[in-house]
């Protein structure tokens, strides 16, 4: 459907290309910062004691291609081009509980959000890329840094606590009374912000935790850790649920972490879904 050799960068990726070194996708109009190749530990972080039993066995990964990886999620502006160029949907301005979304924003800068796998996945190949694999994400988002986060939560991150009118003890609020949290994020008018408003990790990427979920290209699978490649791993052949990284602006401290493994049926939408391309 979407021809992905149409679409170049102003400079070509050359293998000098340093990582956090940054370049203008034509197409889409956003910043994509370089990723080189390498190796991480992925997984549950050292010292995480909020790990998850899919967050395990923790391995090591080699990324052996470098990509260009988009600076921040997929805005407005992205997406109002896409639908205007491509005959992008126009994509819900509300969600069940009353939060304002897309175009209900007059901001560019917002990130988009309600979409779901596949409008994602048409997203990024009409701007020239595709969907970033699941260990590509952790890659990037990590920096070379091995800690359950890259930065201090307030400083790189919208999340459940900071990202409404007033401050919020949203871990406190979640344990009191999980089924009333949504309606109370709503009082207090939390929403998802502006991107590139936190500071970036170690390679110049804003809001890889919080703000929005973003798609990524792998099938989810509960134990794949424990039986997956260790050299640029792609995910499970098939599934039913597709993986999510980053967390978003509506979730609670001991979710917003760099090994947290989101999921959802390929058909979903959510207020706190949004995307993040890659090239290569």
């Amino acid at each position: 459907m979407f021809a992905l050799t149409a679409i170049t960068f102003k400079v070509n990726a050359f293998p000098q290309s340093r990582a956090g070194q940054v370049r203008s996708n034509e197409r889409d109009g956003q910043q994509y910062v370089w990723i080189p190749p390498g190796n991480f530990r992925m997984g549950c972080s050292f010292g995480d004691g909020e790990c998850l039993e899919g967050e395990q066995p923790v391995r090591e990964v080699t990324i052996t291609k470098g990509f260009w990886l988009a600076q921040t999620a997929a805005t407005m502006r992205t997406w109002r081009k896409y639908r205007l160029a491509a005959g992008g949907a126009s994509l819900p301005v509300m969600d069940d509980h009353g939060h304002k979304l897309n175009d209900a924003h007059a901001d560019d800068d917002m990130p988009v959000n309600g979409l779901t796998w596949q409008e994602a996945a048409h997203l990024c190949a009409w701007a020239g890329g595709r969907l970033p694999t699941e260990a590509e994400w952790e890659y990037a988002a990590r920096a070379g840094t091995t800690s359950v986060r890259y930065g201090d939560l307030d400083l790189i991150a919208w999340f459940g606590s900071n990202s409404g009118k007033n401050r919020l003890d949203s871990e406190k609020l979640w344990e009191a009374d999980r089924r009333k949290y949504a309606m109370m994020l709503l009082e207090n008018d939390n929403n998802p912000h502006a991107v590139g408003r936190k500071q970036p990790n170690p390679w110049n990427l804003y809001d890889m935790l919080g703000n929005v979920w973003q798609w990524t290209a792998d099938w989810y699978d509960h134990g794949y850790y424990a039986r997956a490649e260790n050299v640029d791993p792609s995910g499970p052949p098939t599934g039913k649920l597709k993986v999510l990284r980053g967390s978003s602006w509506g979730e609670v401290p001991r979710t917003v972490r760099v090994s947290i493994r989101g999921r959802d049926e390929p058909e979903g939408r959510s207020s706190t879904f949004g995307v993040r391309c890659t090239w290569q």
